[in-house]
């Protein structure tokens, strides 16, 4: 065993996992001499840098659900990355010849963020190598364990055998192995438990089949684009921007998808980039919790301050449509009073409450398929509005996000309430602000014109699952399903999977927190995991999905939000010039 190198090993290699390797390299092109490091890193596939959602090899009808100006690579912590990076828009609009501003507007297929994404990692891997020792290996990392001198890793081949490494970064992400309840392996032909990647997991899906789709957001999305435009199906676009849908033969006769609401993915247009946040009583309450060092009860204490924020994001826009001055809210009462009085002075406007967003009725309710219609193309409309008071109340949670973050990351909210917001909330304001483009959305639409994507069981029906069939019902009408996929994204894990984080293992370096029939690994702000003794492994930080038990939101591409790995990084070169000193005295 070689003791004399000192192993760095970084477990999943998808964006975060990039971030991970580009702040170490940043930090090690400091040093002098650097020679006696490696650099390893573990991915179950050779997409290095993107992972499965950002694969170069899927389909470009795959898009963002946000426009490029907020996509980019570039380091915002103190140290420089150790080649000259570009955000997504500067970097495109080297190949396309468009402006950079004409880029920053535009929806780009996740295939392209993956190319890009590629390109630097390519080119850091390049410029690291002649500095540092970095080893690539594809296999799965299925165990973690410590002794005297560091940790010692399982793998599927046997990749990191025999090797001491110091200090790891675990950024395993969305990994299908990392399963909820709701994605665990069926005794059924017909059910597909996860989705991703289409070219392999949607293959069984027949022609003329009937399809039912357990979701009705982002990755149900995907998942009927798969079945449709991904058997050569082709969309059309008329001049008035609406999409009609030209049938292959080969997608499924019907696509049926549900949810516990019911109710749809709002979608989001170009208008919302340039909406600035107006309301901040959310970040009041926040500053003031941390400050005094309360408890919250997110149900009782939080959310009605966050509606507030939402009805105020609406009226303040609506306010400028009717040209009515007002003085800037400095307290809820305050606002409540200017709303008063410019309902008074426009007495034929109707009032907006946050309920109306977050918990809308669909109409009618006795045709769930002309009611998600009439839901989309009202949502398309304001969507695409300049200063839409209803695309601003939408955006109102993905303003408060970050503010709601510290109180998530500082574990001010109740067990229970946090408990609640996880398995209640943390869905729903997602389906609110975070949704698709609004091309997906006319692309459904389409889909739903040609007949072929059907929402008339889309509210909490009956699940009837027998050995050789599945029926969905509701209490007027029940139909047979000939396959289910699960369209939904997991969070945490299932505690009967066999992943890297089980709580079972032993010895258990892991310990958790239990969610529904999911678990959560239990980590600090700072990301270092708590073992089941409740000590703090330092020289070991979770970055993105697996800091969920402690940190809230962990956009995939975000540089700045919940970012664990820069101080890891530094963290990491310090432990190797404290190790050479040790050796040299």
């Amino acid at each position: 065993m070689d003791t004399s190198v000192f192993n760095v090993g970084i477990i999943g290699l998808g964006p975060k996992g990039f971030y991970g390797f580009e702040r170490l390299l940043a930090e090690i092109d400091q040093l002098d001499d650097h020679t006696d490091m490696c650099i390893h890193l573990f991915n179950e596939s050779d997409a290095f840098a993107t992972g499965w959602v950002y694969d170069i090899n899927q389909p470009e009808y795959l898009l963002m659900n946000y426009p490029n100006k907020y996509i980019s690579s570039v380091p915002r912590t103190e140290c420089d990355a150790m080649i000259p990076m570009s955000s997504y828009s500067e970097w495109v609009s080297k190949f396309t010849g468009n402006s950079i501003s004409y880029e920053e507007k535009q929806i780009a297929p996740r295939a392209a963020v993956g190319r890009y994404l590629k390109y630097y990692f390519n080119l850091l891997l390049k410029a690291g190598s002649s500095r540092v020792k970095i080893k690539k290996h594809i296999t799965t990392v299925t165990a973690i364990k410590k002794g005297d001198s560091g940790f010692y890793i399982d793998t599927t081949t046997g990749a990191g055998a025999g090797l001491t490494f110091k200090t790891l970064l675990l950024t395993t992400g969305h990994s299908p192995a990392i399963s909820s309840a709701y994605q665990t392996a069926s005794n059924c032909d017909y059910t597909i438990p996860f989705v991703y990647p289409f070219d392999k997991k949607l293959t069984p899906v027949k022609s003329g089949t009937t399809v039912l789709c357990k979701g009705i957001g982002l990755t149900a999305i995907d998942t009927i684009l798969g079945l449709t435009e991904g058997r050569d199906g082709a969309f059309k676009k008329s001049e008035s921007g609406s999409y009609s849908y030209t049938k292959s033969g080969t997608e499924p006769f019907k696509i049926m998808p549900f949810s516990r609401s019911g109710i749809p993915i709002i979608p989001r247009g170009l208008a919302a980039i340039n909406l600035k946040q107006t309301s901040f009583f959310l970040k009041h309450l926040v500053e003031d919790t941390l400050k005094n060092k309360r408890i919250l009860d997110f149900e009782k204490q939080v959310l009605p301050i966050l509606k507030v924020d939402i009805e105020a994001e609406y009226y303040h826009r609506l306010f400028k449509h009717y040209h009515y001055e007002y003085t800037p809210s400095v307290s809820i009462e305050h606002f409540r009073n200017v709303q008063k009085d410019f309902h008074k002075r426009f007495p034929k406007v109707n009032q907006f409450k946050a309920q109306s967003i977050l918990y809308p009725k669909l109409n009618p309710e006795s045709n769930l398929q002309q009611a998600v219609k009439n839901f989309w193309e009202f949502w398309i409309i304001e969507s695409e509005k300049k200063e839409s008071p209803y695309a601003a109340a939408v955006a109102a949670w993905r303003f408060a996000a970050e503010d709601f973050n510290r109180l998530y990351s500082a574990n001010v909210l109740t067990p229970a309430s946090r408990s609640i917001f996880q398995n209640k909330y943390f869905g729903l304001f997602n389906r609110v602000a975070y949704g698709p483009p609004v091309q997906n959305i006319q692309k459904m639409l389409a889909l739903m014109q040609a007949g072929i994507l059907d929402f008339s069981y889309a509210k909490s029906p009956q699940l009837i699952e027998k050995r050789d069939a599945c029926y969905l019902q509701t209490k007027t009408q029940k139909i047979e399903m000939d396959y289910i996929l699960d369209a939904r994204l997991p969070r945490g894990f299932s505690k009967e999977a066999a992943v890297l984080f089980n709580p079972i293992a032993k010895p258990a370096l892991f310990s958790h927190t239990a969610n529904l029939n999911a678990v959560e690994v239990k980590c600090t702000r700072q990301g270092h995991p708590v073992d089941a003794s409740g000590a703090i492994e330092k020289n070991m930080v979770l970055y993105g999905t697996p800091t969920e038990g402690a940190l809230f939101d962990n956009d995939t591409l975000s540089r700045t939000h919940n970012d664990t790995a820069s101080m890891w990084a530094k963290n990491t070169v310090i432990q190797y010039i404290q190790s050479k000193t040790a050796l040299t005295t």
